[in-house]
């Protein structure tokens, strides 16, 4: 019971340090998308997004299901490793074209997440994810997010952007030997063959006999969909949006996303557990996705810079609905395994 625990424990750091190599670069980013590419940032970066979006829709089932074959760590490792290979290259020298580039190729390993959530899902009881889940993601994403954007934009100051860069290469370096020593891949449960593998691995049949089979699991699906295409479509604009509405500076970037972080980690974690005592997880995301559309109407209607701040402070709470919801797919859709399930719900709809 203490090596499962600690089997699913150990992804959090794997995570912040995954996501800190997304967060270090955050404030200055849109700033040289913008300086490089000029009008074409926009639709430049919208195909890359879109890129990943469909790699991801194609590929997650099948990593999914094939982390039932040959265990969660060495797969969970390789999509760590996609998630922060467009960052890392440009400090190696890479130019904004290779970013792009590996930014949509890094759906074929967009499955972290639904992975992390996997190693959750083999040693925790149902009625407990949602708050392992929540914690996951406040200590993982919300923490990278509150330290990563300011100590970037100080990095920045004082040493450069291209040192910005090289500490995305460090910190992935540093990650892929921490990962390597700490995780441990779970206990056996019962692996898929390898014809069940080929089956689960086609999107199309694996999500669609999940809508067939259960009445919940297709009501989630369409919520889901409208919810992150609204999201990630916010997403994946708003850094050059603020940029060049607002010519926001690094360091006001990055203070923005540490309230995104701060709010995001702690709702995660005590918000989300202590929420759980007084609301049924349905009506938590509910609240969360009110939250979302909230941090959107104000971020659109700005007319100040200082509106983004309580913009991003509800988007820092609306993450929740990301763990409620994978949650209530966990469940929703027992029959299936752990990976394939989340992997097919919210993540792939998230893209």
């Amino acid at each position: 019971a203490q090596r499962m625990a600690r089997g699913w424990v150990s992804v959090v750091p794997v995570l912040f340090l995954d996501f800190l190599v997304i967060a270090l670069p955050a404030g200055v980013l849109p700033i040289v998308l913008n300086s490089h590419y000029g009008q074409r940032a926009y639709l430049l970066g919208g195909w890359a997004a879109t890129c990943k979006g469909l790699l991801a829709f194609l590929t997650s089932p099948a990593l999914g299901a094939l982390s039932d074959v040959i265990g969660r760590k060495w797969l969970f490792f390789a999509c760590v490793l996609g998630t922060a290979a467009p960052y890392a290259v440009l400090g190696l020298g890479a130019s904004l074209d290779t970013h792009l580039i590996l930014l949509g190729l890094s759906g074929l390993l967009s499955a972290t997440f639904p992975l992390a959530f996997a190693f959750i899902a083999d040693s925790v009881a149902p009625q407990q994810r949602a708050s392992a889940f929540g914690a996951t993601i406040g200590l993982g994403l919300g923490g990278a997010f509150f330290v990563g954007p300011a100590l970037g934009a100080t990095i920045d100051e004082l040493l450069g952007t291209s040192a910005v860069f090289k500490a995305c290469v460090a910190v992935t370096a540093f990650n892929a030997a921490f990962a390597v020593v700490v995780l441990h891949e779970p206990p056996s449960r019962g692996r898929l063959t390898w014809s069940e593998l080929l089956r689960r691995s086609n999107p199309c049949r694996s999500f669609t006999g999940l809508l067939v089979a259960s009445r919940p699991m297709r009501l989630l699906s369409v919520i889901t969909l409208f919810y992150y295409l609204a999201l990630w479509g916010f997403l994946a604009n708003k850094g050059v949006y603020a940029r060049r509405r607002f010519q926001l500076t690094s360091r006001e970037t990055a203070a923005q996303l540490s309230v995104f972080g701060a709010v995001s980690s702690l709702s995660q974690t005590a918000g989300l557990s202590a929420a759980r005592k007084v609301a049924s997880e349905a009506q938590i995301a509910r609240a969360c996705f009110a939250c979302a559309m909230g941090a959107m109407l104000i971020y659109g209607f700005a007319t100040d810079s200082r509106l983004l701040y309580p913009a991003m402070a509800l988007l820092g709470l609306s993450v929740g609905g990301f763990a409620t919801v994978s949650s209530l797919c966990s469940q929703a859709s027992a029959p299936c395994s752990a990976p394939t399930r989340l992997s097919n719900t919210p993540r792939r709809l998230a893209h």
